[in-house]
C-alpha cells in the first residue's frame, strides 16, 4: 500500500476513534478562539501530516530501526519549539532527558550502515 492511501486510512481511523472518545469524556471539539484553531492547524499540518507521513514514506528507503530511533527526537524538538515559540522554559529533567535522547540518536546514526549499493534496505511495496 502506498503512503497516501495508508495515511488517509490511519488518520481517518484515529479521528473517528478520538472524536467520540473526547465527546464521551466531556471535552469540547469546537468553540475555540481563532488563535487556538491556528495552533491546532499548525500541529496538524506540521508534525502530523508532514512529520509522520514522511516517516511512513521513508520506511521504503531506510531501515525501520533508524526511523524508530529518529522518532525519539520528536519530544526533544517539541520542547525546543515550545521554548522558542511559547516561551515555555524546559525544566532540568526535560533538558537532561533531551540530552540523553540526542546522545542515543547520535550513537544510532554513527553506527548506522546503509545497505550496499544496489540493495534496498526493505522490500519495495507496489
Amino acid at each position: 500500500m502506498g503512503v497516501l492511501p495508508y495515511s488517509i486510512v490511519v488518520y481517518a481511523a484515529a479521528s473517528l476513534t478520538l472524536a467520540p472518545a473526547a465527546l464521551l469524556a466531556g471535552q469540547p471539539l469546537w468553540g475555540f478562539s481563532g488563535e487556538t484553531w491556528l495552533w491546532l492547524a499548525a500541529i496538524t499540518i506540521g508534525p502530523q501530516i508532514l512529520g509522520h507521513t514522511v516517516f511512513n514514506w521513508a520506511l521504503k528507503y531506510v531501515d525501520a530501526s533508524l526511523i524508530s530511533g529518529t522518532i525519539l527526537a520528536e519530544p526533544v524538538v517539541a520542547a525546543l519549539l515550545a521554548w522558542l515559540l511559547l516561551t515555555e522554559k524546559p525544566g532540568f529533567a526535560t533538558v537532561l532527558g533531551g540530552a540523553v535522547v540526542l546522545a542515543g540518536l547520535y550513537l544510532l546514526l554513527r553506527g548506522y550502515r546503509p545497505a550496499s549499493k544496489g540493495e534496498t534496505p526493505v522490500e519495495p511495496v507496489d
